[in-house]
């Protein structure tokens, strides 16, 4: 929320908008990616691509976890196209 803070009033002193697609960090609930995901992206991904193991959209995906393609560490987009259905291994 800083972050959002201090670009709208970056924005505010140089008299324009920040970009669309300046949103609120979130972080995401049960990932082990220490960077901010904005969920919306993974709930487009999900509504397109239904999980391998159930067949369904929502709810739990057992065997499987939602990952970058392109890491964003490595210039990836948190966009639906970036990301993909990975087996988790098991134990």
């Amino acid at each position: 929320m800083i972050h959002l803070a201090a670009i709208l009033l970056l924005a505010a002193s140089q008299g324009t908008a920040p970009p669309p697609h300046v949103h609120p960090p979130y972080r995401c609930r049960g990932c082990k990616n220490p960077h901010h995901v904005d969920p919306r992206p993974i709930d487009e991904f999900r509504s397109t691509n239904p999980c391998p193991s159930t067949g369904k959209n929502t709810g739990d995906c057992p065997g499987y976890t939602i990952t970058f393609i392109k890491p964003l560490e490595d210039g990836g987009s948190d966009t639906p196209l970036n990301y993909q259905w990975t087996p988790v291994p098991k134990r």
